[in-house]
């Protein structure tokens, strides 16, 4: 207890920088690592100074002058006695109470100010935080919460949020079951114990687990630990008053744990930007695009943990460059930097907003263009339909383009206003679909007899009680065809896919040969989130991820799209039909040929 005496004695002295008193625990602490180097510069600039005087004594060489050099000598044995037992202390007083002496790097501290803007304007806030590896995103969670569960613990902690807590004193802490077990709570509990801190003491239970399942606090806190892999109905039945999602939660669970929050809660949702999922994503951009209280991004880069780089960092520099260097070209993104690399699987990752989305005057549509409307009939939902536009050769540069001009659902009729395509969640009747597109089609004034209309060749042909999509739509005057079977043996998809990528790709001209009016709002969502799932864990180590499975829910506007693309760079003659009847016509042109004129252009 002797030497835990004076390390707290020389922690607070040296690092917090004023003489020990009960005030003093709330100032910031520095970081040890540079209180040690300071003191250790402080030593070396002392014991050169004696050397000096040392050196100059020896030139004299008396008697008086030999005993000084040995008083000085002496001196020199003392001081650094002296700094190996300041440093022996300052170490052992960090390790004793980790949670006083914590020091956040920059990224870090971010983390705390957004934790408090959130709380201050928001009874729900939700702090999403995406970092390199390294970085310290569970570190900081942990001490978030050890600071709201015992109040604050130093200074970088104290906040009027901290010290009152209004919400209730249930946390759920969800992450993988090893994550848990090998991760949070070994971390909690080096973090959280410090024997002669009386006010901070808790219990661990396992509730016949293998890991800490609970933890009580003498502060009234109550914290469950959960899984991923529990059922969606295990997250019922509480008020909760912070949520932790440490990495992402299945889709199910996130919105099972949205609703636990009635009498005020903090979510943090410390995630691998490499597996952040896009409904989390989207959810918070569009909260803080819309100016929403309480939702707040920590982006940070592994940068921010470097001693020579960052603030406050404690990352070796030269080890932290040969952690990158080992690290996997495709996962540099998310891994260093933050990035969110869940849409790394886009299947078309030529589209950008930068390049393919496009004012009217810059790609303007008249009657000299082809239309084509493509749709996707729904029974849950209204349904996905766009305006096509082919451009004649020469009209907007040397080459012809297709021009996505116009679509439904959209803010101007839609009684769902502001959803994102995949949230919405009723039907609208047939007649009001109709009713939508004869605007557009009026608005644009254009020919509608000469408008080619494409339909989704299963969904819009497949019986609903007696009578098809196609059927219906036919009593209203709108008159489809059926979207494409490919011409060659690669698949249906894959032939799509490569002819919207050949459609994406700059001309000569450095133009894309296919853009997208900036309201079409879905049409660009869909593209931007038409992805392939990463695989994840040992099941998906040894798969491409062009292998991986489409999202589902994303898929809708890009599947109009195909459609839509291979439609406009089919010939008129051969649109609508199926490589069975294109053939057929073929033969029926031959034998006509043969029988008028004697040969067919394959003979030649």
């Amino acid at each position: 207890m002797e030497l835990l005496s004076k390390s707290v004695k020389y922690i607070d002295g040296d690092i917090i920088g004023q003489d020990v008193s009960q005030s003093d625990m709330f100032r910031m602490p520095d970081q040890p690592q540079k209180i040690i180097a300071k003191k250790e510069a402080e030593k070396d600039k002392h014991i050169s100074d004696i050397r000096t005087q040392i050196e100059s004594l020896r030139a004299i060489n008396s008697k008086e002058d030999q005993r000084q050099i040995k008083k000085l000598e002496n001196e020199i044995r003392s001081l650094t006695k002296r700094y190996v037992e300041q440093r022996k202390n300052i170490e052992a007083a960090v390790e004793a109470d980790k949670l006083r002496f914590f020091c956040p790097n920059g990224a870090q501290e971010r983390v705390i100010h957004s934790t408090v803007a959130g709380l201050r304007n928001s009874k729900i806030p939700v702090v999403l935080i995406t970092c390199g590896n390294g970085v310290g995103k569970t570190t900081i969670s942990v001490q978030t919460l050890a600071n709201i569960v015992f109040g604050p613990q130093n200074g970088w902690f104290d906040y009027d949020v901290f010290r009152n807590w209004e919400f209730p004193k249930l946390c759920w802490y969800v992450s993988r079951p090893d994550a848990i077990a090998d991760t949070v709570t070994p971390m909690i509990e080096e973090l959280w114990s410090a024997n002669y801190v009386r006010s901070r003491k808790y219990e661990t239970f396992k509730d016949g687990k293998k890991f800490i399942s609970r933890i009580e606090t003498n502060t009234g806190w109550t914290i469950v630990f959960k899984t991923f892999n529990q059922d969606p109905g295990e997250f019922e039945s509480a008020q909760v008053g912070i949520i932790v999602l440490d990495e992402p939660a299945p889709e199910a669970i996130w919105k099972a744990v949205k609703s636990r929050r009635r009498k005020g809660c903090l979510t943090m949702l410390p995630m691998t930007p490499l597996y952040t999922p896009p409904y989390i994503v989207d959810e918070v951009k569009k909260a803080i695009t819309a100016k929403k209280n309480g939702y707040y991004w920590i982006k940070a880069s592994v940068h921010e943990a470097s001693m020579k780089t960052g603030v406050r960092g404690h990352l070796d520099h030269e080890t932290m460059e040969a952690m990158i260097q080992s690290y996997d070209p495709d996962e540099i993104e998310a891994r260093v930097h933050g990035e969110i690399m869940y849409f790394s699987g886009r299947i078309y990752p030529e589209f950008s907003r930068e390049l393919h989305v496009v004012e009217p005057h810059e790609y303007p549509v008249n009657n000299r263009c082809n239309f084509i409307q493509v749709v996707d009939p729904h029974d849950s939902r209204p349904c996905a339909c766009i305006y096509l536009a082919i451009t004649p050769a020469g009209m907007i540069g040397k080459n012809s383009r297709i021009i996505i001009f116009d679509e439904t659902p959209n803010d101007e009729y839609s009684e769902q206003k502001g959803l994102e395509f995949w949230e919405y969640k009723k039907t609208i009747p047939l007649e009001d679909e109709v009713k939508n597109w004869t605007q557009i089609e009026e608005k644009h004034r254009f020919n509608r007899d000469l408008i080619f209309r494409v339909m989704d060749k299963r969904f819009g042909w497949q019986k609903r009680g007696r009578r098809t999509f196609n059927q219906l739509f036919s009593d209203f005057g709108f008159y489809f065809s059926k979207s494409y079977d490919s011409p060659s043996d690669e698949g249906e998809l894959m032939y799509g896919h490569r002819k919207v990528k050949q459609m994406l790709a700059k001309d000569e001209e450095g133009m894309p040969r296919l853009v997208v009016y900036s309201h079409c709002r879905h049409t660009i969502a869909g593209l931007e989130h038409y992805i392939r799932r990463r695989k994840v864990g040992r099941a998906g180590e040894d798969q491409a991820e062009a292998d991986g499975q489409i999202v589902e829910k994303h898929k809708d506007f890009p599947d109009i799209v195909r459609y839509g693309v291979v439609a406009a760079i089919t010939p008129i003659e051969k649109r609508g039909k199926s490589e069975v009847d294109i053939l057929l016509d073929k033969i029926e042109r031959d034998n006509y040929l043969k029988q008028k004129q004697g040969f067919t252009y394959d003979d030649y």
